[in-house]
């Protein structure tokens, strides 16, 4: 949930924010939970709704570089250095995507959703998250590829 937020405001204190309210609104409105469907997906739904009202109450985005300072205390220094290097690669090609291939990447890699999952969550099919990723990724790996021959 907070990597799903930190991912899509690229910034921690607003992503933490962002998953207290999650949480929040999901205790109050847990008894609208159906068990239809998964409840991590029931979860990334509120969460999707609590971003909109972040981004419409702000109406500007902010860099999702701001993102890439986050590490893992257990890493080794040269292995967070490395991560930050590809996290920016991959954050500025990311941007450049369409949106509903960035949020299909982002609710299926960021937030560990299955495919299924995040077709509950964006109101689409499995397959048609499963080609949103495919191609999404297929741009990504693209750009990236791109991005890596121009630093050589």
């Amino acid at each position: 949930m907070f990597r799903y937020h930190v991912a899509r405001t690229c910034d921690i204190a607003e992503a933490q924010d962002l998953t207290t309210l999650t949480f929040l609104a999901a205790m109050e409105g847990i008894s609208s939970y159906r068990g239809s469907g998964s409840f991590a997906a029931w979860l990334m739904g509120i969460a999707r709704n609590q971003m909109a009202q972040y981004f419409r109450s702000r109406r500007r985005e902010r860099p999702l570089e701001q993102a890439e300072h986050l590490s893992d205390p257990a890493s080794l220094p040269e292995v967070t250095v490395g991560r930050r290097i590809e996290f920016s690669q991959v954050c500025q090609a990311l941007r450049e995507l369409k949106p509903e291939r960035a949020e299909a990447i982002t609710l299926c890699l960021f937030a560990n959703l299955t495919a299924a999952e995040a077709g509950r969550v964006m109101g689409k099919s499995e397959g048609a998250i499963k080609m949103l990723m495919l191609r999404g990724l297929g741009e990504l790996r693209q750009k990236l590829s791109t991005t890596l021959v121009e630093e050589v």
